[in-house]
C-alpha cells in the first residue's frame, strides 16, 4: 500500500482562490513565475522601489531577500511574499503603479531635453542645398546665353582624341562651363521650414496657442507659402486675452 501523499496547507490569495501557504511557496508556480521575472534580488530599481514604498509589508519582503532555510536552501520569492502578507494581485498591482511613477521620473528628468530637441525641430534654418550640393553651383553646357547667372569657364580639361578604330590620334582642350544653382540658393543653403507640429506643440506649451478654451492668445504673421496649419494660427494681428484678477 502507497504512502499516501502529503497534503500541503492551502491560504486563500485575493481572487485567486486557495493557493499553497507561504511554508510552501515553492508550489506558488505562478507567484513564482512573476516574482522571477522581476528578479528583485539583481535588479537595483526594484528593490529601489520596495525601498521607497510607504507600505511595511513591501519593506519587510525587501528585508527578506537572500534569505535561506536552516539547510542552506535558497526561499522561494513566492514565500517570502506571502509570509510579508502579501498577495500575487497586490504584488501586481505595486509593481504597475511602482513603474509607472518611474516612467513618469524619466519623463521629468529628461523634458528639458525633449524639449530643446523639439525646439530645434521647430525651427526654419539653413541646410544645404540637395541641387548644387552646397556647392553653390552647377556644371553647365557650352553654348547657354552669356547673361546666364553665373555662366563662366571653370576649368578646362585635356581629352584624347581617338578614331573610329580607338586608336589615339592625338589631345584637345575642352572647357567645363559652370552657373549659378538653378534652385536659387544662397551660396549652397537654403531655407528649410521647421516642422509644423513641433512648432505647434512647443507654442502650445508656451501658452500660445490654447486649444481647450479661452485663454491668453499669441497671434502673429510669419508670412511665406510653405507655413502650415500651426504657423496660419499666428495671423496678422496680435491678440491678447487675459481675464481680470483683483488683490486686496
Amino acid at each position: 500500500m502507497k504512502p499516501a501523499k502529503p497534503q500541503h496547507p492551502l491560504i486563500r490569495d485575493g481572487k485567486r482562490g486557495m493557493v499553497p501557504s507561504r511554508f510552501d511557496g515553492r508550489l506558488d508556480v505562478e507567484y513564482n513565475t512573476f516574482l522571477d521575472t522581476l528578479d528583485p534580488e539583481k535588479r537595483g530599481e526594484i528593490r529601489l522601489a520596495l525601498a521607497l514604498t510607504p507600505d511595511p509589508r513591501f519593506k519587510a519582503f525587501l528585508g527578506k531577500l537572500g534569505s535561506k532555510t536552516p539547510r542552506g536552501h535558497r526561499i522561494s520569492y513566492a514565500a517570502m511574499a506571502k509570509a510579508s502578507g502579501i498577495g500575487l494581485e497586490e504584488f501586481h498591482d505595486w509593481f504597475n503603479k511602482a513603474q509607472t511613477q518611474r516612467v513618469l521620473a524619466l519623463c521629468m528628468v529628461n523634458s528639458v531635453d525633449l524639449v530643446e530637441e523639439m525646439i530645434k525641430a521647430a525651427k526654419n534654418r539653413m541646410v544645404g542645398c540637395d541641387r548644387c550640393d552646397g556647392l553653390g553651383w552647377v556644371e553647365a553646357e557650352e553654348g547657354l546665353p552669356m547673361d546666364t547667372p553665373g555662366y563662366k569657364i571653370r576649368r578646362i580639361v585635356t581629352v584624347k582624341l581617338k578614331d573610329e578604330e580607338g586608336n589615339v590620334t592625338g589631345e584637345e582642350d575642352r572647357p567645363i562651363y559652370q552657373r549659378d544653382c538653378p534652385a536659387g540658393c544662397d551660396h549652397g543653403k537654403v531655407m528649410k521650414v521647421g516642422d509644423d507640429f513641433r512648432l505647434e506643440k512647443v507654442l502650445e506649451i508656451a501658452g500660445h496657442i490654447n486649444k481647450k478654451g479661452p485663454g491668453l492668445q499669441l497671434n502673429q504673421f510669419f508670412g511665406g507659402a510653405a507655413m502650415g496649419p500651426a504657423s496660419q494660427q499666428l495671423s496678422s494681428a496680435m491678440t491678447i486675452d487675459v481675464e481680470a484678477e483683483s488683490a486686496d
